[in-house]
């Protein structure tokens, strides 16, 4: 074995050690708690066992989250004695994968072995967070994959062969990552729409404008192989208008709007940054250093 899959390896060792533990402690799916308190997390489980039952989503339940959120939730509903211990498992799988991006990152920008304490202080802050409250939450499936977007972006931003820097390769398999996140909460979808204005930008710069309309074809076709699982099942199962009404019909239209969009401003900037002390500051930290500094161009 060379020396980078030893490193691999050891990693991949920390990882899973590092998820174990954020997981048993910090998430109510962990076997430490006789049970999740959360509201939607019982939700998502309830509907993953009516599917493994034999329900039709949409159609046979009412329930307002994306398809590939219910489907994580599968191992639990086929394991029921175990109660939340699946979704424990996939947490934990979804954490190392996360790890991985910051494993990714770092080695953008500062030496290797920083890349232990990184994860371990990252892992931790999100964790302990009022707003990931509990575990299990639809945002927490979405990181990792924004995670590796971020890592892709950031590493184009820098490569000046074009070619190297966005692949097509690379640009379908964000499109496809593009495409579970909308599965998942399609409101998430905003840091896809930044990733691919950035793109789309850098490519018309570099290589003109049918270079960035070949990339933005390459992101919608991502997404459609992400898609086309669902629209196999709905189809199947003549559900198809039931899964456009109620994932996106009943949540742009009939989604109660208690707070206008001012007081969600006024909230991020009073009530969150209270509410998450350790999260958010580094958050606004680290996005007003990014646009002064010129160092965060990774390195080859």
């Amino acid at each position: 074995m060379n020396r980078s899959a030893k490193e691999q390896l050891r990693f991949f060792g920390f990882s899973l050690l590092l998820a174990i533990l954020l997981m048993t402690v910090g998430s109510m799916t962990s076997f430490l708690y006789p049970l999740h308190t959360g509201v939607d997390q019982n939700c998502f489980l309830s509907v993953a066992k009516a599917m493994a039952d034999g329900a039709v989503l949409y159609a046979d339940i009412f329930e307002q989250k994306g398809p590939l959120l219910y489907a994580l939730h599968l191992p639990a509903a086929l394991l029921p004695k175990l109660r939340f211990f699946g979704v424990y498992l996939v947490q934990i799988a979804s954490w190392i994968w996360f790890f991985y991006g910051v494993r990714r990152l770092n080695g953008f920008y500062l030496p290797k072995h920083y890349a232990y304490p990184v994860a371990a202080i990252s892992g931790l802050i999100i964790v302990t967070a009022f707003c990931y409250s509990r575990g299990d939450n639809a945002e927490e499936y979405c990181l990792p994959l924004m995670m590796v977007s971020l890592a892709d972006l950031l590493y184009a931003a820098r490569a000046e062969d074009q070619a190297d820097g966005l692949t097509a390769g690379r640009i379908l398999k964000n499109g496809i990552l593009a495409g579970c996140v909308l599965w998942i909460k399609f409101t998430m979808l905003g840091f896809y729409i930044g990733w691919c204005v950035l793109v789309g930008c850098m490519l018309w710069q570099r290589k003109g404008f049918l270079s960035a309309l070949r990339a933005a074809g390459l992101v919608l076709s991502g997404m459609l192989i992400a898609t086309l699982p669902w629209l196999i099942y709905f189809a199947s199962n003549h559900a198809l208008w039931d899964w456009m009404y109620v994932y996106f019909y009943s949540n742009i239209a009939l989604y109660p709007r208690s707070i206008t969009l001012w007081q969600r401003i006024v909230d991020f900037f009073g009530k969150d940054i209270l509410w998450n002390p350790a999260m958010m500051p580094l958050i606004l930290f680290g996005a007003g250093y990014c646009c002064r500094s010129k160092m965060l161009s990774p390195t080859r």
